[in-house]
């Protein structure tokens, strides 16, 4: 399968030393989706600091069940969750695959339900890699708010070239994505 972005891309943007990736045998038996297995144990995911995406401890080792780590994620979504694992953290909000689907969720803390990030999770890496290649646009640091909600919605456009029903859907998290960015909350 051709993925939305290479391995060679993402050791490019992250640096080789800067991905987590797990061995096919060792993933989470809930994760049947050949596509995302692959990706998982091929490609991998980035392991940078002060990111908006901060890898799961334990994705190396197969990446731990959502239920396990939140069992009250089912108060969340109507959606089936055996096959849910956690992929990762942006501060207490969690990103979570579907392993049955490849799709990528993410529970912001505090909200009332589960919202959706991209359609594959080779897509959310390359949303990844986009960010952190304008991570200078997007940063308090280096920009001002309306900057940054500028930027912010250029690297949206773009993702929507790539994923329009992930940035479309309805439960989707995408059109609160660069004010949470821009203003920090």
């Amino acid at each position: 399968m051709t993925f939305a972005i290479s391995r060679e891309a993402m050791e490019k943007e992250f640096g080789a030393d800067n991905l987590v990736t797990a061995p096919a045998d060792r993933l989470n038996p809930a994760i049947t989706h050949a596509p995302t297995v692959q990706f998982l144990s091929e490609v991998g995911m980035p392991d940078v600091d002060e990111f908006v995406y901060t890898v799961d401890d334990d994705l190396a080792s197969g990446l731990v069940g959502a239920l396990e780590r939140q069992p009250n994620l089912g108060d969340y979504t109507d959606k089936p969750l055996d096959n849910w694992v956690v992929l990762g953290w942006f501060v207490d909000d969690k990103y979570l695959l579907d392993g049955a689907t490849g799709e990528v969720w993410i529970k912001v803390d505090g909200d009332e339900t589960v919202k959706f990030m991209n359609t594959r999770v080779d897509f959310f890496a390359r949303f990844l890699a986009s960010f952190h290649r304008d991570y200078e646009l997007l940063h308090p640091d280096y920009a001002m708010p309306d900057e940054i909600e500028t930027a912010m919605n250029n690297l949206i456009t773009e993702v929507r070239g790539l994923d329009p029903f992930g940035v479309g859907h309805e439960q989707g998290y995408w059109h609160e994505l660069a004010d949470r960015i821009a203003w920090q909350y």
